[in-house]
């Protein structure tokens, strides 16, 4: 059976995991890249207050409010036994400092499984991400001592741009630029047959899977309001309102949800995700539709942590899209308060085919 991966993102369903990553570092004398400040518990950090850094760091405000630029990070787990092997950070908004040197990605690979291609993996995968990011090239230093990682940069096409002493360390820095669908596109057949089946898997071919996808055994189902499903919600809801990623988000109530039609996702007895909406008419004439056209607001939309980038959002939405339809609904909306706009904009408009209305925006000036 040919070994596959797939990205999922820091929780603390994977504290000992990625506690035991980082220590195979120290272990083996080797520095950390990738890990969007986990390796901070390697300076004393608690694990909960280095995991609560590294998810606010996507909140631009935060990371700036720290001296950084915002940034996603991502662990790359392979498939067959789901062991942690890599670890990514994407960034955007590079700060002057991180435009000398450092870029938009850095990377790594736990010492006990180099030297086997799967960086090369981490660094496609990324790639992927960075497009939804809405980055059209990415930059990417190494160091010269480190011919490893140069070598993964060329195989997914680097070019190289210029050559620098870091002032930080003293080190010599090679630093390249990758055209990001130029990549995706030239090394896809080389690559994408070494993910798993969700991370590959389009559009079409998720809404003809219907209600149930993967192997490993992934439940789409639409389902009543049990006191068992309004508890598993309300705890998920809690979670989300831990993450601090959307403004003034907190956990539901029973109203909250209670008049909904509920879409889970499940995985073997595990609830990882959910959307809930309604029907409604439009109060008013706009400049989308006419007063009283049907319609189904999605008033939540959640998938946990450690679930992220398998397509279980985007499949969510469209059993509840396909429901709506056959309720008679003419448009699905969907409002959100996300920190991370960028990346929900790329869901929504690219991924989805949704159509941009509008927006409200703020400014802190006092």
């Amino acid at each position: 059976m040919p070994e596959r991966f797939y990205f999922e993102r820091p929780s603390t369903a994977r504290k000992d995991d990625i506690i035991e990553y980082l220590h195979e570092f120290a272990a083996a004398h080797s520095d950390v890249h990738g890990s969007g400040s986990l390796d901070r518990m390697l300076k004393g950090w608690s694990f909960e207050d280095a995991l609560a850094r590294c998810l606010n760091m996507e909140d631009k405000a935060y990371a700036e409010s720290v001296g950084h630029c915002p940034g996603k990070t991502f662990l790359l787990i392979r498939e067959n036994d789901r062991r942690l092997i890599g670890m990514i950070n994407i960034r955007w908004d590079l700060t002057e400092a991180m435009l000398r040197f450092a870029g938009h990605i850095g990377y790594s690979v736990r010492p006990s499984e180099r030297l086997k291609g799967y960086n090369k993996i981490n660094l496609y995968l990324g790639l992927k991400e960075a497009k939804k990011l809405g980055l059209s090239r990415v930059m990417l230093g190494c160091n010269a001592s480190n011919p490893g990682s140069e070598k993964t940069i060329l195989a997914l096409g680097g070019v190289f741009e210029r050559s620098g002493t870091d002032p930080e360390d003293g080190e010599e820095v090679r630093v390249y630029r990758i055209d990001v669908d130029a990549s995706l596109e030239k090394y896809g057949s080389v690559y994408e047959r070494c993910l798993r089946e969700g991370e590959t898997m389009n559009a079409d071919t998720e809404e003809m899977k219907g209600r149930t996808s993967d192997e490993g055994g992934l439940l789409l189902r639409e389902t009543d309001l049990t006191e068992e499903v309004l508890a598993a919600l309300i705890r998920l809801s809690e979670d989300w309102e831990a993450e601090n990623s959307c403004h003034g988000y907190r956990k539901n109530e029973r109203a909250d949800i209670e008049g909904n039609r509920i879409f889970l996702a499940e995985e073997g007895e595990e609830i990882i995700g959910y959307l809930f909406g309604h029907m409604e008419k439009a109060k008013k004439t706009s400049s989308v539709m006419p007063a009283e056209t049907p319609c189904f607001e999605v008033e939540e939309l959640y998938v946990k942590p450690a679930y992220r980038s398998r397509g279980i959002g985007r499949q969510l939405f469209q059993l509840a899209e396909k429901a709506a339809e056959e309720e008679g609904a003419d448009f699905v909306m969907v409002g959100t308060a996300t920190k991370n706009w960028k990346a929900i904009l790329h869901f929504y408009l690219e991924e989805l085919g949704m159509d941009f209305w509008s927006a409200r925006l703020f400014k802190k000036i006092r």
